[in-house]
């Protein structure tokens, strides 16, 4: 990239991430509403489903409690009438 006249990326993401915590967080919601409603009223009709909007969840980022273990053990599978052998 020097040689076409850019400066290298730094892979330090302090700057960003200082930056980013200076924003409040209203900020970041009005703008994201805004996009979303500009994106929203551009959609061509043929786009929709059966005219019905379509709505995508990502849930990488969802947390879900582990459940509680059951009182009772898992049963054993039944045993083989030959033994396992180790090579």
């Amino acid at each position: 990239m020097a040689s076409l006249g850019r400066h290298h990326l730094s892979k330090d993401t302090s700057p960003y991430c200082q930056a980013r915590a200076r924003l409040p967080k209203s900020t970041l919601q009005n703008i994201l509403g805004a996009v979303a409603q500009k994106a929203e009223q551009r959609v061509q009709s043929h786009w929709r489903f059966h005219d019905h909007d379509v709505k995508v969840a990502d849930g990488t980022s969802l947390l879900a409690p582990i459940p509680p273990r059951t009182k009772r053990p898992s049963p054993s599978p039944p045993s083989s009438s030959r033994a396992a052998v180790s090579p």
